[in-house]
C-alpha cells in the first residue's frame, strides 16, 4: 500500500493531535478539590528534634529518645505521628487562653528550628506560628505534648 504524499502529511498531523490530547489529558480531568487545612508537620518533613519547655524527644538513628525529667513511659512514635497528623486552620486566637506551651520543632535540611507556641482553652487548642494563628483540627493538644 503506497500513500500519497498529501495522505502521509494527514496522519503526521493526526499522530501529532493525539500525542498533545495525551499529554494534556491530566489538564482535562477533574481534580479533587485540595483540603484548606494545613498540616503542622508535612508528611514528607524528617523530625529530628523537638523540645517542649524542659522536655526534649530527639531522633537516634532511627529510634526515638524522650529526655523529660518529669515524665517516663511516653511512645515517643505515638508523639511523632500526631505531630505528623496534626491539621491546621486559620483562627483568630480567643481573649482567654488558659495555658501556654512553648516549642521547638528541627526538621531535617533546616539549620533553624521552627518556633511555636501552643495555646489550650478549655474546648480547642490553638498554634502559633510566627503572625498566624491556627487552630488544631483532628487532634486534642495533650497527644503533641509529652
Amino acid at each position: 500500500m503506497k500513500l500519497s504524499a498529501r495522505a502521509f502529511n494527514n496522519i503526521l498531523i493526526f499522530a501529532m493531535l493525539a500525542m498533545i490530547m495525551l499529554f494534556n489529558i491530566d489538564t482535562w480531568l477533574p481534580r479533587p478539590e485540595a483540603d484548606s487545612r494545613l498540616r503542622l508537620i508535612e508528611e514528607n518533613d524528617l523530625v529530628l528534634k523537638v523540645q517542649l519547655e524542659d522536655a526534649r524527644l530527639e531522633r537516634i538513628g532511627t529510634d526515638w529518645r524522650v529526655i523529660n525529667p518529669a515524665i517516663q513511659g511516653v511512645d515517643a512514635q505515638e508523639v511523632i505521628q500526631a505531630w505528623h497528623s496534626a491539621r491546621l486552620t486559620l483562627a483568630q486566637l480567643p481573649t482567654d487562653p488558659l495555658t501556654q506551651y512553648s516549642a521547638q520543632v528541627w526538621l531535617a535540611g533546616n539549620p533553624d528550628a521552627v518556633q511555636l507556641t501552643f495555646w489550650q482553652t478549655p474546648n480547642v487548642g490553638y498554634v502559633e506560628i510566627g503572625a498566624n494563628t491556627y487552630r488544631l483540627e483532628d487532634i486534642v493538644l495533650k497527644q503533641l505534648l509529652f
